[in-house]
């Protein structure tokens, strides 16, 4: 399976890609990798919510999206504030 980046307009293609057992293996995976990822932008004082992980088989064929967003938790903001 491979995991292909769009990260905040850009795409970035995996071309290796890995063997995965199933679906739920690559998904848990991509879930990793995207928090890695945001760790690292957090570190740089950024953070893009828009940005996401696509699986995809070795025709291509899109097999599940990891969307950053649905994959954290943000709490302790007030309506309207911004950082």
């Amino acid at each position: 399976m491979f995991f292909n980046l769009e990260e905040c307009g850009i795409a970035t293609r995996d071309a290796e890609g890995q063997e995965m057992a199933d679906v739920a293996t690559a998904e848990r995976a991509a879930i990793r990798a995207a928090r890695e990822i945001m760790a690292s932008e957090l570190a740089e004082g950024r953070l893009c919510l828009s940005c996401h992980i696509v699986i995809t088989d070795d025709t291509g064929a899109t097999l599940a999206v990891v969307p950053f967003r649905d994959i954290v938790s943000v709490t302790g903001l007030a309506a309207g504030s911004a950082a």
